[in-house]
């Protein structure tokens, strides 16, 4: 149950990251075609000129507005699809607490809910998690911001190192052959950012409803456990943290570093110690 819940947010994280990709990137041409015009523009000169300067200033602002636009489309999406996500975790982990319970003690879901009854995330904790259930304390618009204020400067440093070259190389008028591909490597690397922090909200979202699941009921999951992937790709520092279990005040921040795969689940002690058995087999 617990494994393919994994696998489903990482799945979820891999669909978002592309659908986010594909909204930030519908850009992409028009920035392409400001900086053919800039370098245009600004070719076949020794050095640059004050009329270049400023264009060149221009067009920082108009890639700005640009790539503001895919950013405010990426975060419309995305606030709606954490909203969502948020509800469903939420679910999920009163579904965990019942099956675990009645593994713990040997009783049916019915027998579960008769005796106990998970309580459900109240709205206020809900909306908390939307805000800042991220990734080590930072907020979903705060990550995006600098990604995005990253990528502006990277397409900016490509225009300059494009222009560069071609006074260096005393080239004819005409456009720098070589300005579209770094100004498209600048967004690649961007997409790959986007995808790695979409991964890291999701992950941080998802355990930050584990633990706030812990602290609703904390009669019957007062824990959380660490666990990971067990394999190859786990790092030291995450290794290190497998199967030990934490109070949900003093549980680490979760996922610890960039493309780390952990998750946090709310247990009781004694199927703490079973998971902790069977994962050591």
């Amino acid at each position: 149950m617990l494994a393919r819940h994994v696998d489903d947010i990482q799945g979820v994280a891999a669909t978002w990251g592309e659908r986010l990709v594909d909204e930030y990137s519908s850009t992409q041409g028009n920035v392409a075609l400001l900086a053919e015009e800039y370098v245009r523009f600004s070719s076949g000169r020794e050095t640059l000129s004050y009329a270049a300067v400023r264009k060149r200033d221009k067009l920082r602002e108009s890639i700005y507005e640009l790539r503001s636009a895919g950013l405010n489309a990426v975060m419309a999406y995305l606030k709606e699809r954490i909203a969502e996500l948020v509800k469903a975790e939420s679910q999920f982990g009163g579904k965990w607490l019942v099956a675990m319970y009645g593994l713990a003690y040997g009783l049916s879901e019915d027998e579960v809910n008769v005796r106990y009854e998970p309580k459900a995330l109240t709205e206020p904790q809900m909306d908390s998690v939307r805000k800042y259930g991220t990734y080590n304390g930072n907020t979903v618009d705060g990550i995006f911001q600098k990604v995005f204020e990253s990528d502006v400067d990277r397409i900016m440093s490509a225009i300059d190192h494009g222009m560069n070259a071609n006074l260096a190389q005393e080239k004819k008028p005409g456009v720098y052959d070589g300005i579209i591909p770094l100004v498209n490597k600048a967004a690649l690397t961007t997409s790959k950012q986007i995808m790695l922090n979409v991964s890291m909200v999701v992950n941080g979202i998802s355990n930050n409803v584990s633990v706030e699941i812990s602290k609703r009921n904390i009669e019957i999951a007062g824990t959380v456990m660490w666990i990971t992937e067990m394999d190859e790709r786990v790092c030291e520092d995450c290794d290190s943290l497998e199967g030990m279990t934490f109070t949900p005040d003093e549980v680490p921040a979760c996922p610890m570093h960039p493309n780390c795969r952990c998750h946090l689940i709310p247990v009781t002690t004694e199927i703490a110690d079973d998971i902790t058995n069977r994962r050591k087999m």
